[in-house]
C-alpha cells in the first residue's frame, strides 16, 4: 500500500526547473535542431523531409515560448517520420546514387561489348582470316 502511494505522489509531482537549466535546455535544443536541419536536403522530394522541417520548427518555437503541452505528440511525429526517412535513405545507399549506378550498367555493357569483339576476333583468327557464307 505505501508503494503505491508513493509511487502516485512521484507522479502527480511538478517538475521545477530553474531558469538556466531552461536555457540550457533550450540551446541544447536548439544546436540539435541545427544539426539536423543541416543534414536535411531541403530540395529531396521525398515529402516526409519537409514534414520534418515542419515538425522541428514547430518544436522549437513551442520550446522557445515553452509551450510543452503539445511538444510530446510532436516528439513522437518527429520520430516516425525520422524513421520513414531512415528507411528511404537506407534503401538509397543500398541502391547506390543514380550516378553510379548507371555508370556501372554502362560499364557492364562495354564489357559485353569487348567481349563479344574479341570472342568474334579469336574466331576470325581460328578459321585463318577466311569467312564464308
Amino acid at each position: 500500500m505505501y508503494q503505491e502511494n508513493n509511487v502516485e505522489k512521484q507522479v502527480n509531482c511538478r517538475i521545477r526547473y530553474s531558469d538556466s537549466e531552461i536555457r540550457d535546455a533550450q540551446a541544447k535544443v536548439s544546436g540539435l535542431f541545427t544539426r539536423v536541419m543541416l543534414r536535411l536536403n531541403p530540395k529531396d522530394e521525398n515529402p516526409e523531409i519537409k514534414r520534418l522541417s515542419d515538425l522541428l520548427e514547430n518544436f522549437r518555437l513551442q520550446a522557445s515560448v515553452r509551450n510543452w503541452s503539445p511538444t510530446s505528440e510532436i516528439l513522437e511525429n518527429i520520430r516516425n517520420d525520422s524513421r520513414l526517412i531512415l528507411k528511404y535513405e537506407w534503401d538509397r545507399v543500398k541502391k547506390g546514387e543514380p550516378v553510379f549506378y548507371k555508370t556501372q550498367f554502362a560499364m557492364i555493357a562495354v564489357f559485353i561489348l569487348w567481349l563479344s569483339g574479341l570472342i568474334s576476333f579469336l574466331i576470325f583468327k581460328l578459321l585463318g582470316g577466311v569467312v564464308t557464307f
